[in-house]
C-alpha cells in the first residue's frame, strides 16, 4: 500500500510525505508533476490535481494543503492500482527503487554519422557504416565536391581488450545500409548499386564487386550464402551469385523495409503491408496488412514478429495466423527496434537518441536510456550478457550494463523464494 499521508513546511518549501511498505519519502509538488508527465506518453492516467499559483508572501493556507494533500493520496492509490504502471521505471524511479543502467564503455572515433554497425566478439571485428548527407555545393569551399566521401565503411579490431579503428574506405557515393556475413560485407548505396566486400583473415580487403541492382536507393541489403536480397522503394530481388541472374524481381510501391528471418523474407511498405515470400520455394506466400503505416523497425524471434512504426506503436504478431497478440505505444518518433527474448524485453530506439524498454507481456515501460544527443541508427543485445550496445548519428557507439530490473518474472519469482 501506498499513502501520501501529511505534509511539511520546510523553510516555506512545502513537502508531501509519501509512505510505502516501511519506507517514508518528501516530494515536493512538482515531483508529483514531472512524474505524470514522464507516465502520460505510455499509460491512461487519473487527473493530477490543479497547480495553484500563490504569491511567497502569502503562501498557502492550512485548507489549501491539506485538499492537495487528500487529491495527490488518491492520485498515488489510483497509479498504484495498474500493476504496469507500478513496475515502471519511471514509477520505481519516484520511489527510489530503480536501479541505474551504466555505460561501460564508448567507442571514440567514428568518422561519420552511424548508419549501422555489427560487432561480433568472437572474432574481435567491429564493422561500422557511416552516411553523410549530401551537401549543397558552395562558391567558398574549394574542394572538389566528388573527392568528399558520402560513406564510409570502418574496421575496428580488438587488441588487448580494446577495440581500435584499423582502416576506412571511404565512398564518393551516399550509402544507405549494409550486411555483414562472416568474411563478406555487402553495401548499399542511393544511387541503386550495391558493392560486396571480401575480407581476408587479417581483416584487410581482398577484393570488391559492383552490383548494379535497383534504379533507385537501396533501402536494405542482406545475404545469406550465394543469394543477394535487397529492396529500393519500387523493388524487391533476390540475386544468385553463383548463377548471375535474378530469382525474384518483383516490382511493389512504396517499400521501406526488409527482414530475412528462417528462410522467409518480410517485405513491408509505407502503408503497413508485409509481403512474406518463401525463400526455398522463392515466391510470395502471404500479404497481409498490419494497419501500421510507416514501419520503421521490424524482427522476428521464435514464432513473433515485433513491429514498431514512426508514430511509436508497437505489434507484437504470432507468425502462423499473423494476428496482432499485444499493441502499445512508446514515444514518438520511434526509428528502430530490437528483441531479448531472454529478458523479454522489447527495445526501442528513438529519434531523440533515447532508448525505451517495454516488458514484452503486457508493454509497461521498464526503463530510458538517454543513450545519445540525437538519432538511434541500431540497437544490438547481447543475449548472454546483461548488455545493450546503441549507435547514433551522433558518431558514437557505447555499450550499456543493463539493471536487474529486465530478470524475467519467473526469475524473480525464484529469487524472491530464496530470500
Amino acid at each position: 500500500m501506498i499513502s501520501v499521508v501529511g505534509y511539511e513546511n520546510q523553510n516555506n518549501v512545502i513537502y508531501y510525505v509519501v509512505q510505502f511498505e516501511n519506507t517514508v519519502l518528501q516530494k515536493r509538488f512538482s515531483q508529483f508533476e514531472e512524474l505524470h508527465q514522464q507516465l502520460l506518453p505510455y499509460f491512461p492516467l487519473p487527473n493530477l490535481p490543479p497547480k495553484q499559483y500563490v504569491t511567497v508572501l502569502i503562501g498557502k493556507s492550512i485548507e489549501q494543503l491539506e485538499k492537495r494533500q487528500k487529491a495527490l493520496d488518491v492520485y498515488i492509490k489510483e497509479l498504484n492500482k495498474n500493476p504496469r504502471i507500478v513496475k515502471s521505471y519511471q514509477f520505481q524511479s519516484f520511489l527510489g527503487l530503480a536501479q541505474s543502467i551504466q555505460m561501460i564503455y564508448e567507442f571514440e572515433g567514428v568518422s561519420q554519422p552511424i548508419k549501422d554497425f555489427t560487432i561480433n566478439f568472437d572474432m574481435g571485428l567491429m564493422l561500422v557504416l557511416g552516411s553523410m548527407k549530401k551537401s549543397m555545393p558552395s562558391i567558398f569551399n574549394k574542394v572538389n565536391q566528388n573527392s568528399q566521401a558520402l560513406g564510409t565503411l570502418e574496421c575496428w579490431l580488438q587488441k588487448e581488450e580494446v577495440f581500435k579503428k584499423e582502416w576506412t574506405y571511404p565512398f564518393t557515393k551516399q550509402t544507405t545500409c549494409f550486411h555483414h556475413l562472416e568474411q563478406t560485407v555487402v553495401i548499399g548505396f542511393e544511387d541503386g548499386s550495391i558493392t560486396l566486400f571480401l575480407l581476408n583473415q587479417e581483416n584487410e580487403i581482398a577484393s570488391i564487386k559492383e552490383y548494379y541492382q535497383h534504379s533507385s536507393k537501396v533501402l536494405a541489403v542482406y545475404l545469406a550464402i550465394e543469394f543477394l536480397y535487397s529492396i529500393s522503394d519500387s523493388e524487391f530481388k533476390v540475386f544468385s551469385m553463383n548463377k548471375n541472374e535474378f530469382l525474384i524481381n518483383q516490382s511493389l510501391k512504396e517499400l521501406n523495409g526488409l527482414l530475412i528471418s528462417n528462410n522467409k523474407a518480410y517485405v513491408h511498405d509505407l502503408f503497413g503491408t508485409i509481403y512474406i515470400y518463401d525463400l526455398q520455394k522463392m515466391s510470395l506466400i502471404l500479404k497481409f496488412d498490419t494497419y501500421l503505416e510507416n514501419i520503421k523497425g521490424i524482427e522476428k524471434n521464435n514464432n513473433k514478429l515485433y513491429i514498431v512504426n514512426q508514430s511509436g506503436i508497437i505489434q507484437i504478431l504470432e507468425t502462423e495466423t499473423y494476428t496482432v497478440l499485444y499493441k502499445g505505444k512508446g514515444k514518438v518518433q520511434s526509428k528502430e527496434i530490437s528483441y531479448s527474448e531472454s529478458r523479454k524485453v522489447v527495445y526501442i530506439g528513438n529519434k531523440d537518441g533515447s532508448i525505451t524498454a517495454h516488458d514484452s507481456s503486457d508493454f509497461s515501460s521498464l526503463f530510458i536510456i538517454n543513450a545519445h544527443i540525437n538519432s538511434v541508427s541500431r540497437i544490438r543485445n547481447f543475449e548472454n550478457e546483461n548488455l545493450v550496445i546503441t549507435a547514433g548519428e551522433d558518431r558514437y557507439i557505447r555499450a550499456w550494463r543493463l539493471p536487474s530490473i529486465l530478470i524475467n518474472e519467473g526469475q524473480k519469482q525464484s529469487q524472491l523464494q530464496q530470500s
